[in-house]
This record gives structure tokens, C-alpha cells and sequence, in this order.
């Protein structure tokens, strides 16, 4: 369900300037070439939807750090996070739920209209909207 809903995200979003991540939970079998045949799968174009593996340690690290979630092994979880241009946390939200779906649709079309923003600094606002 949560790669149907970026793939539809996508496809809504064709000629706009998004990119999208997918970043495997479960490194032991989806091997690049799972994930290829996965990204395949759901059509998703190579040059704005990424799909993601390498060790879980270094997985665990990114979904703290950067996303601050917590991860665990084969478990996957039905968030979406966005991020603006600069690097700041927009939003998240739950791509199993089709009123956060709706929502995450109009926070694209809003960002898709501002101008560029200027590389981050590494700060994220404190409440994303």
C-alpha cells in the first residue's frame, strides 16, 4: 500500500521537481536487484524515486538521525516525510490513510509553487507544519 500511494503521488506529480525515497528496512533480501525489480514493479522513474538498501546499522542511523523515527528490522512503516528544498521537514504522513494522503497532495502542490529555496544549513524547524 505505501509504494502504491507514492507510485499514484508520482504519476500525480509528472513534471514537477520531486524526489522520492524508499529506504528498505529489511537489507538481508532486498538486494539492489530486488529493489530494481520492486522500483519496476511500481513504475517508478528512476530519475525522481529511489529505492534504497545498505547495512542495517547504517539504516537504523539515517531513520534516527535524520528522519528521527525508530526502525527495526523487516518492519515497515507507512510514513512519508517531506522535505522541502532547503532540507527542512515539511510534514509527515501516514500513506496508509487516505486523508493523509490527501493532505501530503496539497503540501506538494504548496511546495511546487514556492520559489527555490536555498541549500540548508542543516536545521530543521521544530514543528514541521
Amino acid at each position: 500500500k505505501l509504494n502504491q500511494a507514492l507510485a499514484e503521488i508520482q504519476s500525480k506529480t509528472a513534471g514537477q521537481k520531486f524526489r522520492f525515497v524508499s529506504i528498505t528496512c529489511d537489507p538481508e533480501s532486498d538486494t539492489p536487484e530486488a529493489l530494481l525489480r520492486y522500483a519496476q514493479h511500481f513504475k517508478a522513474d528512476p530519475q525522481r524515486w529511489t529505492f534504497l538498501t545498505g547495512p542495517m546499522k547504517q539504516i537504523r542511523s539515517i531513520a534516527r538521525d535524520v528522519f528521527t523515527v525508530s526502525l527495526e528490522a523487516r518492519q515497515h512503516s507507512d510514513r512519508c516525510i517531506v522535505f522541502d528544498g532547503a532540507g527542512a521537514v515539511r510534514g509527515t504522513y501516514l500513506l496508509t490513510d487516505r486523508d493523509q494522503v490527501d493532505k501530503l497532495e496539497r503540501l506538494l502542490a504548496k511546495l511546487a509553487a514556492e520559489p527555490a529555496s536555498a541549500p540548508s544549513d542543516g536545521q530543521r524547524p521544530a514543528q514541521p507544519e
